[in-house]
C-alpha cells in the first residue's frame, strides 16, 4: 500500500529522512519521488497559548519533568516510569508531570503505584493548554517506542526546554545530542534517569540546552518555511508537466 500510495503521486513528501530511507529502502520507492522537509508549527498560535500561563503550578522546590503524549505503547511511558523509578533513587527534587490519557492509563497508574511513585509522577490527563504547562515546565522527555516528527517535542522547544528523547525513528533528527537535548537508547531506562539527573543537577547545562532548542524550534519549525517549500514542490511539478 505504501509503494502503491507513494508512486500514485508526483512526489510524496516525507517529514525526515528517518521516512524516507523506509519508503525508499523497504518499499521500493524511487529516492527522486521522495522529498524531505519538516513540517511547521503555527509560532504564533503556541506563543498565545504560552503566554496564557496554567492554572496547574510547579510545587514550591520541585523542578518540573514534563512529558505530554498519549498513553499508548507506542509512546513508552512504561519506560519512562521506569527510569523514574531508578531516578528517585538518586535525587528527590523532581515531578514529573504525564500530560494525556489512553487505553494504557491505568496499566501506568499502577505501575506508578508500585513503584512508590505516587507523590513524585501525577497524570494530569487531557489538557487543552499544553504550551501553557510548558511555561512551568524545566525539563521535556519522550521515551517513545516509535515516532515520526512528535509535535510534542516542537512545542517544548519552542517553549526553550530541554529534552531527553529515546533515538525512536526520526527523533535524531530533530535532536542534536548535548546542544539542544539529550539522546537516549530506545526503551533503556538507566541512560533516561542518568540523562535527567545530569540536567537536574546542571542549572547552567540545563539552561543552555533550552536556549539552544529554542533557536533552533524558531528557524527549523517555521510554517513559513514549510509552506514555502510545499509551493516550491508544487511550482516544479507544474513547470514538469507543462513543458
Amino acid at each position: 500500500l505504501e509503494y502503491h500510495a507513494a508512486m500514485s503521486s508526483d512526489i510524496t513528501i516525507a517529514a525526515n529522512q528517518w521516512s524516507k530511507n523506509i519508503l525508499v529502502g523497504e518499499f521500493g520507492v524511487p529516492s527522486y519521488r521522495v522529498a524531505v522537509f519538516q513540517y511547521g508549527l503555527d509560532a504564533a498560535g503556541f506563543q498565545a497559548k504560552f503566554n496564557q500561563g496554567s492554572s496547574v503550578f510547579r510545587p514550591y522546590g520541585k523542578k518540573v519533568i514534563i512529558c505530554p503524549a498519549r498513553l499508548v505503547y507506542v509512546k513508552g511511558i512504561h519506560v519512562l516510569l521506569s527510569a523514574l523509578t531508578i531516578l528517585k533513587q538518586m535525587r528527590s527534587d523532581w515531578v514529573c508531570w504525564i500530560v494525556g490519557d489512553g487505553s494504557l492509563r491505568r496499566q501506568l497508574e499502577e505501575q506508578s503505584i508500585r513503584a512508590s511513585l505516587q507523590q513524585d509522577v501525577f497524570f494530569l490527563g487531557e489538557q487543552s493548554n499544553v504550551p501553557g504547562l510548558l511555561t512551568q515546565a524545566d525539563i521535556f522527555v519522550h521515551t517513545c517506542i516509535q515516532d515520526n516528527q512528535p509535535f510534542s517535542l516542537m512545542e517544548a522547544q519552542m517553549a526553550g526546554l530541554p529534552s531527553v528523547v529515546s533515538t525512536a525513528g526520526g527523533l535524531p533528527e530533530m535532536v542534536t545530542h548535548g546542544y539542544t537535548g539529550l539522546l537516549v537508547p530506545v526503551g533503556d531506562a538507566l541512560s533516561t534517569a542518568q540523562q535527567l539527573n545530569a540536567l537536574l543537577g546542571n542549572d547552567e547545562y540545563r539552561k543552555f540546552l533550552g536556549q539552544n532548542a529554542k533557536a533552533f524550534a524558531i528557524n527549523h519549525w517555521s510554517m513559513d518555511l514549510m509552506i514555502e517549500r510545499l509551493l516550491a514542490i508544487y511550482n516544479s511539478a507544474i513547470s514538469q508537466k507543462s513543458s
